[in-house]
């Protein structure tokens, strides 16, 4: 990531910024909403440890999944999926009459028109 990214440097100082908060709050508060703070906060905590652990493990799965199917393709599967994106979708006979139609102006303000279908 850049180094000038706002919301990057935000995140950092909220990193620091909110737990000295806290600690300012809870001195002035009972000892047990303060307790609950810290038991929460910790459990928060393991909690997305977990998670980030999981989604590791499944995205090496995935990356697994994936060589296996570039093995059997005989090719990356991100080429077939790039090929599958660009191949030209195929307009139906009115779609590209009407596209004829419009002059060049209106394609260059981005006017576009939708054809509907009886069902």
């Amino acid at each position: 990531k850049a180094q000038n990214d706002p919301m990057a440097m935000m995140n950092k100082q909220m990193l620091f910024i909110f737990p000295l908060t806290t600690f300012i709050f809870a001195r002035s508060m009972p000892a047990a909403l303060s307790l609950y703070w810290v038991v929460t906060t910790l459990f928060s905590i393991g909690q997305q440890l977990y998670i980030n652990l999981n989604i590791k493990k499944e995205m090496e799965m995935a990356e697994d999944e994936i060589e296996e199917l570039d093995e059997k393709i005989g090719k990356p599967a991100e080429e077939v999926i790039e090929e599958a994106i660009e191949k030209p979708k195929k307009q139906d006979f009115m779609t590209k009459m009407m596209n004829k139609k419009l002059d060049k102006a209106e394609k260059k303000t981005g006017v576009d028109i939708t054809i509907r279908k009886k069902k």
